[in-house]
């Protein structure tokens, strides 16, 4: 992944000589701490509803999730739309699509 590379290399030129050893020990994990905090918010709310890829999918597309008993709505929001000056009311679109969680029950369903 292009993630872990760039946040890895980002680290390793950066990393005080002091701390050099501790973090080439605990490099993997650090990593994946960081790469965790991306959408750790969203994961303390819907937790295994959704696979990893999806979580990056929907923070990186800046998607707002609502969670309605076991389904999740995402809801994205355009800019304002015909606003004639800057600072005024106008309207926008509100797109919505329901979806089913991702979790797996004891009986795979």
């Amino acid at each position: 992944d292009k993630s872990d590379d760039l946040i890895q290399h980002t680290i390793d030129s950066n990393i005080p000589s002091l701390y050099q050893e501790e973090y080439s020990l605990n490099r993997d994990r650090v990593v994946e701490t960081i790469l965790h905090s991306r959408y750790a918010n969203l994961y303390n709310l819907l937790r295994d509803h959704l696979s990893e890829d999806s979580y990056v999918a929907i923070v990186r597309n800046q998607i707002l999730v609502d969670v309605q008993g076991e389904d999740l709505l995402f809801q994205i929001f355009t800019s304002n739309i015909l606003q004639r000056k800057s600072g005024e009311e106008a309207p926008f679109f509100e797109f919505i699509q329901r979806v089913c969680s991702e979790c797996m029950g004891a009986d795979g369903c």
